[in-house]
């Protein structure tokens, strides 16, 4: 494998990595500093968005919340770039179907539905004939 793609897959694991930290340290957010100026675009947005909700909230607990109810938009943008699939499953792990991130999501949602060629993000179990793969998101974590 070049050494350029497994240089990019492995920035990419790392990235993921860092929204299943307990805490983005500040030796993290130090090296988030200098993936935001990598080479592959997808690396520099993905580096991007992690780093700015490193600097938001470092920690896990309530991270997604605390963005839904004090950083709407940057809520947002992580939608885009992590994909709706990323949020159901954040959703489904707090239980909270009235909170601040539900409402972000769902107002969210009807943004994107306003937009042709956004993302669509399914909230009502209603919607169970929407499958996933017909889903389309500017970025999925890559497998194994």
């Amino acid at each position: 494998m070049p050494r350029e793609k497994r240089d990019r897959i492995e920035h990419l694991d790392e990235l993921w990595g860092f929204l299943d930290q307990r805490n983005i340290s500040a030796k993290n957010i130090a090296g988030l500093k200098t993936l935001v100026a990598h080479p592959d675009p997808e690396v520099q947005r993905l580096a991007t968005l992690v780093l700015d909700v490193a600097l938001v909230h470092p920690y896990k607990r309530r991270r997604w919340r605390h963005l839904a109810a004090h950083h709407r938009d940057l809520l947002h943008h992580a939608v885009e770039l992590l994909g709706p699939e990323f949020f159901d499953q954040v959703l489904v792990d707090y239980g909270d179907t009235g909170g601040p991130l539900w409402d972000a999501l769902e107002e969210y949602h009807a943004t994107a539905q306003e937009v042709p060629g956004s993302l669509s993000l399914p909230i009502d179990s209603d919607d169970d004939d929407i499958s996933r793969a017909n889903q389309s998101a500017v970025y999925h974590k890559p497998s194994g």
